[in-house]
This record gives C-alpha cells, structure tokens and sequence, in this order.
C-alpha cells in the first residue's frame, strides 16, 4: 500500500483568541461544531483555572478546519469581541509568521510616510524638537518634528520631520537643504529606511570598484576631471619583428570641478 502523502498546507487543528472568560471547552466547541467534526477542544487557563482568553479547535478533517479559519476569523461575538481564528503553528513557524506580519506592516507604514518624512542633520546641539517645528513650519503643515538624542539627552545632530503632503515636504527640502543655520549648512533629504540606504551603499561600493586608480582614497573629495585630461590609450607601437607593444595611458591630470572646486560625496550610514 503506498503510503500517504501528507501536503504541508494543510491543518486540522485550530487557533482561537480574544472571546470571553465566560467561554469554556463546551461553549468555544459549540460556536465551531457547524464546520465538521471536532475531535479535541481546549481552552488555555492560568494556574487558578480562568480563562485566558484562547484555545485551539481540532477538526477530524483539514477542510472543515480551513472552512472555520475563513468563516470564523474577525466573526464579531455577541458582546462586540472579534473572534482571531487561524492555523494553529508551532514555535518556529509563529516566528517566522510574525516577522513576516511585522516586516508588512512596517512596509505598509513607511508606504503611507514614504516622500513625507524627511532627514535632516548637520545642525548645532542646541537644537530641540520645538526649534526643528519652528524652522519647517512656514513650508507647511508638521505631524511631527524629532530631534534623536542619546542616552544621556544629548542632540546627536540628526531628526525627522514629518509633513503632511509631498509638495510641503518637497518644498522645506528645496528651500533648506544647504542653508547655512547657526553657521553650519543644513543637510535635509527624503528620510530612507534600512534597505533603501543599503542599496545606496552597495551601489556606491560597487561603483567604486571600477576606478581604484583613478580615486584611490575613498575619504577624498570626489574631483570631476576636465574631459580633455581623461586619459587616453597610444597607439599600439609596432617594433621590429612587426609586435605591437603594450598599451600606455597618458597620466590623469587632476583638475577641479566647476570653480575648481571638489564636491565631497554623500556618506550614508546603517540605521538612524
């Protein structure tokens, strides 16, 4: 006889949350009975016998589980509570469920945010959250403005503030990015998350890696060469037996950009 094959997708046994303490093993069962057969029924309780709010639901068979999944999760109860009904998981798989749950959030929250928020740093300590508002305001309205500050309540020099609209955000970034403030010049930009920043570090690294000798140090200023000093290859040399000779490149002058001056490349670091 071959022997079964167990498909992974499917469950029999079901997690349930947010009834009452009122419900028991009888009553959670009968609000389930109607999808199937139900072999075990168990509500969770504390040391001293109440409820805590949860149990799990076995069916005899995975679609009559699945049916009580989709029926019965957000079915509203009779005093307001909505029910949480879901494939019962073990440890590792709940994990894994819940970082995924929390990755989409998080992605959802930066999506309704995203060209909203904006970075802004290079400012003097003395800045506080009112004065960052005070200095945003007139280009529109502000959900919030935050200067990060360490553990012992120092500024680190670095916020967000959040606009409601994009052309406001738009605006405060036009109209402040590079003014000078309190002698410092201000720095502010569409706030990245993680990922976004990762992929500006891996693509500038990457960049980089194709002209080591033409910028050998990283930390130097990033000089734009005029384009008649970019080097160029001879003419391979025909010697005497009809060779030609390795090719030579001409040495790179290093000249300036417009106004012969260097333009310092953007540094991103992990996290905020």
């Amino acid at each position: 006889k071959d022997a079964k094959i167990i498909n992974p997708y499917e469950f029999t046994n079901v997690f349930v949350k947010n009834f009452s303490e009122n419900y028991d093993e009888a009553s959670l069962k009968k609000l389930f009975s109607k999808f199937g057969n139900i072999t075990s029924c168990v509500v969770q309780k504390d040391p001293v016998g109440k409820s805590l709010g949860h149990g799990f639901v076995n069916f005899e068979k995975p679609d009559c589980a699945a049916a009580a999944v989709a029926s019965m999760n957000d079915f509203v109860l009779p005093n307001g509570d909505k029910l949480f009904a879901s494939k019962a998981m073990k440890k590792l798989e709940r994990q894994a469920f819940l970082k995924k749950e929390y990755e989409k959030r998080k992605q959802e929250y930066y999506k309704q945010f995203q060209n909203l928020n904006l970075y802004v740093k290079n400012f003097d300590e003395s800045f506080n959250d009112e004065k960052l508002n005070l200095l945003f305001s007139p280009f529109g309205k502000i959900r919030s403005a935050l200067v990060k500050k360490d553990e012992s309540g120092k500024s680190k020099g670095f916020g967000f503030v959040c606009f409601t609209t994009c052309e406001e955000a738009t605006a405060a970034i036009e109209g402040l990015n590079s003014k000078i403030v309190d002698t410092k010049p201000l720095y502010v930009s569409f706030a990245q998350n993680k990922e976004e920043r990762k992929k500006v570090i891996d693509l500038e690294g990457y960049n980089n890696s194709y002209r080591p000798n033409m910028f050998p140090n990283a930390s130097m200023p990033f000089i734009y060469p005029h384009p008649a000093t970019v080097p160029y290859p001879h003419p391979p040399a025909i010697n005497r037996y009809g060779q030609s000779r390795p090719m030579q490149s001409r040495p790179m002058q290093a000249v300036g950009g417009p106004g012969g001056q260097g333009y310092q490349q953007q540094n991103y670091r992990h996290g905020y």
